[in-house]
């Protein structure tokens, strides 16, 4: 994160906040030849985005913003970025050469050439620009609401409030709720829908797609959600869940293994070997209730592992890959004993086991599973 630019933004719109800023034209003027026009504009809110882009000028720099959404904090940055001139990707003749490029490129260019200069990744990024679930701008409003109470969020007067939820539940699993107006600023939904929260909720209607009207947190896991190895495996838990379960149908084993992984994660500042012992122990219990668990023989020397059965003997499966019998040991304790017992295991061979246990997975489900290969990509560039 680059604070010195972000200073240099954050004095940019306080100083021309008033007048607010299109991040689609920034650079242009209406192609009105008045003054008295531009002055009616500023004054009286008749905002050049009201009008298309071809019917702006451009110029070097510009006399007029116009802006309605916490998107245009990437198109400031890109203005201040470029020091208010046009950029080569907003010429006409750029955009005359590349007949191609959609309105979405435009917006892509604004995003990177804002992240760019603000020193953020592409998810950061949309975490400032967007109002989304994950957005910083919600966690304002539910974590600050105090220090912010004028921010909401804007269209929850039209129902664009409403959302539809994913719960996993222990009498009916998966199931889709729509939840009303839940982000409106005032809605007493808002705080407990949060993911990996554990919830008593209510919902009515016998619809495919019931509407929730309550909801109670029973525990927010703060511990979990303030450490990024936890969190990775929190996103690992929600993954699997998303993709290996069918809607509405009761899975209470399962449910209680998450529950049991959140607990004893959120029991302590555990350390990273710990932790990956207990995403290990997760998803080895979590195939299980499934119906696909990894098959885990009595130890020997000749054993190989196979993404069909798990491991088993290199007579049952020639083709197998060679593993370690240390390796196959430590599956095996992982699945028989508890999560307060993990410490007493030994992680060599933690992180070999990861990598099979991710190629089983995702050859049972026949799909790819992305979380895991998202944050050692992210772990890699920082």
């Amino acid at each position: 994160m680059n604070k010195d630019n972000f200073k240099i933004l954050s004095d940019a719109i306080l100083f021309d906040g008033q007048v607010r800023f299109n991040m689609s034209c920034f650079i242009g003027k209406l192609n009105i030849n008045a003054e008295t026009y531009e002055q009616e504009i500023k004054e009286e809110g008749i905002y050049a985005s009201n009008y298309g882009v071809n019917s702006l000028t451009q110029v070097e720099t510009t006399e007029l913003f116009n802006c309605d959404s916490v998107g245009c904090i990437a198109g400031f940055a890109t203005a201040v970025a470029n020091q208010w001139k046009t950029p080569e990707w907003l010429e006409p003749k750029f955009q005359e050469n590349n007949p191609d490029r959609s309105t979405y490129d435009m917006v892509r260019d604004f995003e990177s050439t804002s992240n760019n200069f603000l020193g953020l990744t592409s998810g950061q990024g949309k975490k400032l620009y967007y109002a989304d679930h994950d957005s910083l701008w919600k966690y304002l409003r539910y974590y600050e609401s105090n220090r912010y109470p004028e921010l909401k969020y804007e269209g929850e007067e039209n129902g664009e409030a409403d959302e539809i939820v994913t719960l996993f539940s222990d009498d009916l699993g998966k199931i889709r709720v729509m939840a009303k107006s839940s982000k409106a600023s005032r809605s007493k939904l808002q705080h407990a829908l949060q993911p990996m929260f554990l919830c008593t909720v209510t919902v009515a209607g016998q619809s495919q797609l019931p509407k929730l009207i309550h909801a109670e947190v029973l525990n927010h896991f703060a511990l979990v959600r303030s450490n990024s190895k936890m969190v990775e495996v929190w996103f690992g838990i929600a993954e699997l869940l998303l993709k290996a379960t069918p809607d509405g149908q009761k899975n209470l084993s399962l449910f209680q293994i998450v529950t049991e992984c959140l607990n004893f994660l959120n029991s302590d500042n555990h350390t990273e070997n710990l932790i990956t012992l207990a995403d290990l122990k997760f998803k080895l219990k979590a195939c299980q209730s499934l119906g696909f668990g990894m098959q885990i023989p009595e130890i020997s020397n000749q054993l190989v592992f196979n993404p069909d059965r798990g491991f088993c003997t290199s007579k049952e499966s020639p083709a197998g890959l060679i593993v370690s019998p240390d390796l196959v040991f430590l599956a095996k304790n992982l699945v028989e004993r508890s999560f307060a017992e993990l410490h007493t295991l030994d992680s060599l061979h933690a992180s070999r086991l990861r990598i099979l246990l991710s190629e089983f997975v995702e050859h049972q489900l026949e799909r790819e599973m992305k979380v895991e290969k998202f944050f050692q990509n992210q772990n890699k560039v920082l």
